[in-house]
């Protein structure tokens, strides 16, 4: 038996069944009680799909993440969930349109929270962009590493120290920025919660 307020007069009725009238006006309170049940069931399932939601999971850059985020008309992103390693993309899992819900950082870990609306084909122009992104972001630290010795002789110590903080820098734009592009998705959440 539940309490539930008549749509008529307003009078809150205690001990209701389905049969039961408003005690105040006689007005059938079925009604009333169907939509109140309703609402529970929709609060019911709206928490256990808080509860559920997928998110993918890395820790210190290694795991699974979403990556290469773009933007749909409606208002949702498509992206493709990649495994990585050392925040660098390894192979690609699934693509997928989805609506961001949030997005949690702490110490060495970051999750990311997400209805998906659907899973959608893995493009190849989309996999070769990602692919090709981590190379322009790495490849300058790999080139000055390998050519340290002539970098050294060119450009002298103290330029040649910036030269390699310049790479490394390019290297978390790269990364972080330009190969996630998750930034408005995230923060289009952030703003409205």
């Amino acid at each position: 038996m539940d309490t539930v307020v008549c749509p008529a007069c307003k009078t809150v009725n205690a001990g209701v069944t389905a049969a039961s009238a408003c005690s105040q006006c006689g007005a059938s309170l079925a009604p009333a009680l169907i939509e109140q049940s309703v609402n529970k069931l929709k609060q019911l399932t709206a928490r256990f799909e808080e509860a559920n939601a997928p998110s993918f999971k890395s820790f210190n850059g290694f795991g699974t993440t979403l990556l290469d985020y773009r933007a749909l008309p409606d208002g949702t992103y498509e992206a493709t969930r990649w495994a990585i390693a050392l925040f660098l993309p390894l192979f690609p899992i699934a693509s997928y349109v989805i609506q961001p819900t949030g997005q949690e950082r702490t110490y060495g870990s970051e999750t990311s929270k997400f209805r998906i609306i659907a899973r959608t084909p893995l493009a190849a122009t989309r996999i070769i962009r990602t692919y090709l992104l981590a190379a322009v972001g790495i490849l300058p630290i790999i080139t000055g590493s390998l050519y340290s010795g002539v970098v050294n002789r060119t450009l002298g110590g103290l330029p040649a120290f910036g030269a390699m903080i310049l790479c490394f820098a390019w290297a978390i734009y790269i990364i972080f920025f330009k190969l996630k592009n998750e930034g408005a998705a995230y923060k289009t959440v952030a703003a409205t919660t």
